[in-house]
């Protein structure tokens, strides 16, 4: 007991570190800077009618179309002439969500006096909690499937191609009609998915777990064959999406090398460059806009079905609008010369920068930057792009030139359409008679404009003396400080090689600088595009992490961070470690692996009912970390043996110290739960066996009459039968928090007529405690199918009575609730105190449970962390097998007692 202060303090740390660690995910993010999207007329959803078997399938279920104005009067008259575009919703979605990308699309297409017209459908799911029961997901994918079959009947054309748009659980729903055997993969080629987790973020039942395997196991197998027409996009919200982690919707990880799958966050989607949370990623202006045109431009008139069907040319479009090219890997020669444009001159520039403002309506000029072959990449900027306005002089005289075809990457700057940039390497061995060459010299021409044109063309130091920083050298002190004062480019390579690294850069700007003070950008190597922007708005200290939104494959390369500068202007960069970001990435990454260390020690704090008094379980819980830890280990570094790597982005050293937090803070909360407990016990014992004792002594004297009953009716559990009956007709949860409560009570009325005859005895106290604490553990872990069950019931009291006996189908805590029923009905009646009903076999018996008890909590901790429903089956099995225990002390109990010496006699 000497140490039980010191675990107290340190499992408080623990648990004050965790509490800011989700604070920092759930507060500490950037602003929302999405725009909203808005209506020009009133927003009208006009119900499809689907075939009568289909309604009496799926009642709850139904078709919308979206409408504006003389839209809506048309779809009333059954009228449909543009080209269909499903939206899928998600968990506890709804139909309406539809609205903003079937607005933009109406306005886009009215706009541009298209004869090609969108009629986007919408699918009401009666706003199911998909995301916590996976029942659903089946039924919603066959719903949809009805309707993809229906669409096609209202245009008269039977094999009409539709576009999917999936938000959340809608994305993998599309992606599950291509497993059905009456869909025609044809029909779909291109797939819109909005902050779907492709990745499971917590299995909440088998039906979940089977409808992943399946999905994952079909498009594996498929992507280069039935698939191989698809294209699918899958947007990750970033950072303020606290229910979707972005690295959850990362395709990569499933497909990799698949070209046609891509992923990305949207704060590096061009012209959306903002976090967007699970709800907003939806109507976000700047994304709406993005898919918007790119699905205007995968039309084609020339087909029957008016949208591309060539893969390749839908993936160019997709990136077009979604992918920014790599900035030193996007430029090439045409393989022609060409002499310049008749100019009046051509104005030269030695070693030196090149920084151009010109003024409206000047005319066109050609200005040349002679570029020494010493200096590394050369830095591109500017607020005007068009093609080939950028060459490559062939002599020092620029009398022929070769013409190169840069795609810039764009960038966020102080104006709405933002800047773009590219970064030419090895421009020397682009030609012949470059190659060799101490300097080159680059042309640039700039038209006549009406707008302000912006050039900034600056030499970079060589790759080789870029300068670079590590998270650990940061996190021993050293100090990481730059100035680069007079340049407009500047980066370093930044090494957070584990996905809780997080560091804050600090940018002081001087006070004479007062617009256009510049612009950051971190880059991540990889499939998967995580880039982050941040405008540099304050006139002095400008603060922004750097952290990594999923795990990241770096190899040979490493993040790196580019400031885009205003040369006139002083800077000021110092970097330090975000300590509250570190938190907060482990709470964002590793949070949902607490609840399986949670049970793990609920389930060790048993070991004391059947281990030798006073014995220290400081090496149990140890054993049972390290047997947990090696089997891991072992599934970590074999791929061949099937298990999830939970650490994953983190060393193995790193895994190991967040392995030892997560037990402690869960053993602290434990102690801190349990002690809770016997202060409720003590609390309501009074009032409980008040109430006991005035109202229910009439069932007492039956109890008393019946105590010399056989023992094998003593021991029916009748309270286990009303627990089955109540979960059978409306939820597991029901019967399991029932019989928790009577448990609760009985425990209370046994602690008051303790107290009243005097006759408490400690080991009573900690069994009835631990008990209490494993069926609150099981009651917290099935609360969700009362979620779901609840929110399926009507608000109206009549009708509450009509679907009360209306349970789930499947239910997963019916089966644990029968266990649980009847254990604690089996532990209500059981000795009141252990010891005194100790047999001959008592000793295996404690053996076998205590073996039991290392194998179950190991299992939890190897296998519950991410299969979050497997705590329960664990669970469950440790239940069965304490029942076994209760029955023999009830058979026990009910024998007379004989002492040593007339077994003697």
């Amino acid at each position: 007991m000497r140490y039980l202060p010191l675990k107290l303090v340190l499992g408080a740390v623990s648990l004050g570190l965790f509490a800011l660690g989700l604070w920092d995910v759930l507060a500490n993010f950037e602003p929302n800077l999405c725009q909203m999207t808005y209506m020009f007329e009133y927003p009208n959803y006009v119900p499809i009618e689907m075939d009568e078997s289909v309604v009496k399938r799926f009642p709850q279920y139904g078709l919308y179309v979206y409408g504006e104005g003389a839209r809506t009067a048309a779809y009333e008259r059954k009228v449909y002439s543009g080209i269909p575009v499903l939206f899928i919703p998600g968990n506890a979605g709804s139909y309406r969500q539809g609205r903003s990308i079937g607005s933009v699309l109406l306005r886009m297409s009215e706009k541009r006096q298209n004869s090609v017209k969108f009629d986007v459908f919408t699918i009401d799911f009666n706003e199911e909690l998909a995301a916590l029961y996976g029942g659903f997901l089946s039924s919603q994918t066959d719903f949809v499937l009805k309707c993809l079959l229906h669409i096609p009947s209202l245009y008269g054309r039977p094999h009409q191609k539709e576009i999917l748009i999936g938000h959340s659980v809608g994305g993998l729903i599309a992606r599950g009609l291509f497993l059905k055997p009456g869909f025609d993969t044809s029909t779909v080629n291109t797939i819109f998915t909005l902050s779907t987790p492709h990745q499971p973020i917590l299995l909440v039942d088998a039906e979940m777990e089977e409808f992943y395997a399946d999905i994952d196991d079909y498009w594996s197998r498929s992507a280069n064959s039935t698939l191989k027409d698809v294209v699918m996009v899958s947007f990750a919200g970033g950072h303020r999406d606290v229910l979707v982690r972005s690295d959850r919707s990362d395709l990569s990880g499933l497909f990799a090398g698949n070209e046609r799958f891509l992923s990305m966050t949207t704060t590096s989607i061009p012209a959306v460059w903002a976090s967007t949370d699970h709800l907003c990623i939806v109507w976000c202006k700047q994304l709406t806009l993005a898919v918007a045109k790119a699905i205007f431009e995968m039309l084609d008139g020339k087909t029957k079905t008016g949208l591309v069907e060539d893969v390749d040319r839908r993936l160019e479009t997709a990136r077009k609008y979604f992918v920014n090219p790599k900035p030193d890997q996007n430029f090439t020669a045409d393989g022609t010369t060409e002499k310049p444009r008749d100019l009046a001159d051509i104005r030269f520039e030695n070693s030196g920068p090149l920084r151009l403002n010109t003024k409206k309506y000047q005319p066109a000029s050609a200005h040349a930057l002679v570029v020494d072959g010493s200096v590394g990449d050369i830095f591109i900027r500017s607020n005007h792009w068009r093609p080939k306005w950028i060459s490559l002089c062939l002599d020092a005289s620029c009398s022929g030139r070769l013409p190169l075809n840069i795609s810039p990457t764009r960038v966020p700057w102080f104006s709405e359409n933002g800047q773009f940039y590219t970064l030419l390497s090895d421009p020397w061995k682009i030609h012949p008679s470059s190659s060799g060459s101490s300097r080159i010299v680059l042309l640039f021409e700039l038209p006549k404009s009406e707008d302000v044109i912006t050039l900034q063309v600056e030499p970079t130091p060589t790759k080789e003396s870029i300068p670079s920083i590590s998270f650990w050298e940061v996190l021993l002190g050293v100090t990481q400080r730059f100035q680069p004062t007079g340049s407009s480019y500047f980066r370093l390579h930044v090494d957070l090689q584990e996905i809780w690294h997080a560091l804050h850069v600090d940018v002081t700007v001087s006070d004479q600088c007062k617009t256009n003070r510049g612009m950051a950008r971190f880059t991540v190597p990889g499939p998967f595009r995580q880039d982050t922007y941040k405008l540099l708005q304050h006139q002095r200290l400008n603060r922004f992490p750097l952290k990594l939104q999923a795990p990241a494959k770096l190899g040979d390369s490493f993040p790196q961070l580019e400031l885009f500068l205003n040369a006139e202007c002083a800077y000021d960069v110092t970097i330090t470690v975000a300590w509250l970001d570190v938190l907060g990435q482990v709470a964002r990454f590793y949070a949902v692996q607490l609840p399986a260390f949670f049970a793990a020690v609920v389930v060790m704090h048993l070991l004391p009912l059947y281990c030798q008094e006073g014995r220290s379980l400081l090496l149990d819980h140890v054993l049972v970390n390290v047997v947990a830890g090696v089997v891991l280990l072992f599934n970590r570094n074999f791929a061949e043996v099937s298990g999830d790597d939970i650490f994953a982005g983190s060393s193995i050293p790193s895994a190991v110290a967040m392995w030892a937090a997560f037990y402690l803070t869960t053993y602290s909360m434990v102690s801190l739960f349990e002690t809770a407990l016997l202060a409720m016990v003590a609390l309501y014992s009074f009032p409980i066996h008040w109430i006991a004792r005035r109202f229910v002594s009439r069932l007492q004297s039956m109890q008393r009459r019946t105590s010399t009953w056989p023992a094998r009716v003593s021991i029916f559990p009748l309270f286990a039968v009303f627990v089955t009956v109540l979960s059978y007709v409306t939820c597991g949860e029901n019967g399991i928090l029932l019989a928790l409560l009577l448990y609760f009570a009985k425990v209370c009325y046994n602690k008051r007529n303790s107290v009243i005859s005097l006759s408490t005895t400690t080991s009573e106290v900690v069994e009835n405690t631990k008990i209490l604490l494993l069926a609150v553990l099981v009651t917290m872990l099935n609360v969700i199918p009362t979620l779901v069950w609840t929110k399926r019931l009507p608000s109206g009291l009549p009708g509450l009575i009509r679907s009360s006996y209306s349970g789930l189908d499947p239910d997963p805590s019916f089966t644990v609730s029968i266990v649980v029923g009847i254990v604690l009905d089996f532990a209500m009646r059981k000795g009141t105190n252990r010891r005194a009903t100790l047999t001959r076999f008592s000793g295996i018996f404690d053996l076998l449970m205590v073996l039991v008890i290392y194998g179950v909590a190991a299992a939890t901790l190897v296998y519950a962390q991410r299969v979050f429903y497997l705590i329960t089956v664990f669970m469950s099995v440790l239940l069965m097998v304490m029942s076994c225990d209760f029955v023999r002390r009830i058979f026990t109990d009910s024998q007379p007692l004989v002492s040593s010496d007339e077994k003697t006699r």
